[in-house]
């Protein structure tokens, strides 16, 4: 994206010395995607760029003015002896100049200058930091953390849908990335992963909120922005948007975890990790924090991938664009630790809901969803006899078995890549339902079986609708009922943990509620993920 007559007009004077009223020899710029930093001298000036992204609208001076005004009153909490004052750009008959008498063009925050060399991300790459370090770090953060505003209209940015909107959003505005930094398999898996742990934990972060863990934190707590001085400095909070801000505060200190993690000193993010536990009394920090890592890393790579598509053809942006890919591969290993796969397998007789059940549960979890139907009628259609009558054609045993056998060895392919599966058929042998038990057990995925089952009469009337209305691809009907019943094989040796018999006589909606009740409580309490 190029800068603007304005931007670069302003860009060329703030990079001479004469243009500040204190000795400044040297001055030296930084630059990200939305921003100039001007060293000079004693002190540092920061230009925001006029800049308009899906997550940040800085088009105007009316805009830019609020965002310092922000930025200087929220990054005092945590390094007040830096952060100085607004200052602003005038034009005059002889040109611009730093305050003073003439029309404001623009408005720039005065920092402070921190010793570069003491920078965290400085220090780290030099291998001159240790775990007492990542100790006084802590004892920086967690008071901020426990004194934090929270509460009123903090507390929704942690509420279940701002989560869902903030991770899915951030994910949709990665895809200008899809084939030059992040791969579309990877983004997928990724969403399945989000889909799933969000809706498996709902009940968690809505508790979050009631337990008042949301915080208006700092929302950008990497290695550039802290500075290890005594005290310890940290700097550039996010101004611009509270919904990067306000989160939970595993959220927050999740982004300084992963950046330590990104640049290979997991050893320092586990000493942090260590020192901040136990002072914020959290139970359920592990828990969130890989969820909380995915989301941070995918931003920074959208952030460093934006910066790149600034500067594309530049050194410094091939080296940006490096960084942007090992943030998105990133986000594929957090990913992996908080979602483990699931087999969720629904059967039940004709009639009993089981489709609607296995369908609400698939796009809930965002996983695959394998029905016996479709395959049966899809890949089996050349056996289909006429006037074919009860197991007889495309529903012979031979049949079947080769349905079911189709239908085992696709779901133990997606769950050994590490995708969730949501098997849907009548599974009245007991020999169907234990395979999939035992190849979710061999990769380490959650398993649970939903025998759906309603009165005979309900099914009846249900089965004899939907065959006359021709409203679904099942062409099983009334008559049939009775002799798959006699077939079906009891379940045995099942505890809860694996097996609910659950109900569809209810009103619509109900019984996926109650089912994915049950694999939230399974989830919490480990059994199922």
């Amino acid at each position: 994206m190029p800068a603007s007559a304005h931007e670069q007009r302003l860009v060329r004077w703030l990079s001479q010395p004469g243009a500040y009223p204190h000795p400044a020899q040297a001055i030296e710029r930084r630059e990200t995607h939305v921003s100039h930093v001007f060293l000079a001298g004693a002190f540092a000036y920061k230009l925001k760029k006029p800049v308009k992204f899906p997550f940040l609208d800085a088009s105007t001076l009316a805009l830019r003015k609020r965002f310092c005004r922000l930025e200087l009153s929220l990054n005092r909490r945590l390094a007040p002896a830096v952060y100085l004052t607004m200052v602003p750009v005038v034009e005059t008959p002889r040109g611009l100049r730093l305050g003073g008498r003439g029309r404001i063009i623009e408005w720039l925050v005065k920092m402070r200058r921190l010793p570069e060399e003491r920078m965290l991300d400085q220090v780290v790459a030099r291998r001159q930091v240790t775990r007492r370090d990542m100790r006084r770090i802590a004892r920086r953060l967690v008071p901020f953390f426990l004194r934090a505003a929270r509460g009123g209209r903090i507390a929704r940015f942690g509420e279940p849908a701002q989560v869902r909107a903030l991770v899915l959003g951030n994910l949709q505005e990665c895809q200008p990335f899809l084939g030059t930094l992040l791969e579309e398999g990877d983004r997928r898996f990724v969403e399945q992963a989000y889909r799933q742990f969000l809706a498996l934990n709902e009940p968690l972060l809505a508790r979050r909120v009631r337990e008042r863990r949301i915080i208006d934190g700092h929302g950008d707590l990497r290695c550039e922005n802290i500075c290890m001085t005594q005290p310890v400095n940290v700097f550039d909070c996010v101004e611009f948007q509270p919904a990067f801000r306000c989160a939970d505060v595993v959220n927050d200190l999740a982004f300084l975890l992963m950046d330590l993690e990104s640049r290979g000193r997991q050893d320092l993010a586990q000493a942090l990790q260590d020192a901040c536990r136990g002072p914020l009394h959290d139970p359920d920090f592990e828990r969130l924090l890989p969820f909380y890592k995915c989301h941070r890393t995918l931003v920074r790579g959208k952030v460093r991938g934006f910066a790149w598509l600034q500067h594309p053809r530049t050194v410094q942006g091939r080296r940006i664009r490096g960084l942007s890919r090992r943030h998105f591969q990133l986000a594929v290993e957090y990913a992996k630790r908080f979602s483990r796969p699931r087999l969720i397998v629904v059967g039940g007789l004709i009639g009993s809901g089981k489709s609607t059940l296995a369908r609400g549960l698939s796009e809930a979890l965002g996983a695959a969803w394998l029905r016996t139907d479709q395959i049966r009628l899809t890949e089996f259609a050349k056996r289909r006899r006429s006037r074919q009558g009860f197991a007889e054609g495309i529903y012979a045993p031979r049949v079947s078995e080769q349905v079911y056998d189709r239908m085992i060895r696709r779901a133990e392919q997606l769950v050994r890549c590490g995708e969730s599966v949501v098997c849907d058929g009548t599974f009245s042998k007991a020999q169907g339902r234990e395979a999939l038990w035992r190849i979710a057990k061999r990769y380490g995925a959650g398993f649970h079986f939903f025998e759906c089952a309603i009165p005979k009469a309900v099914a009846l009337r249900r089965i004899a609708k939907r065959y006359a209305a021709r409203t679904d691809i099942s062409e099983a009907r009334p008559e049939h009922y009775d002799r798959l019943k006699a077939d079906f094989e009891p379940v045995r040796g099942w505890s809860a943990r694996e097996w609910t018999r659950i109900s569809d006589n209810r009103a619509s909606g109900a019984t996926f509620r109650e089912a994915l009740r049950i694999l939230q409580r399974l989830a919490y309490n480990g059994v199922s993920g």
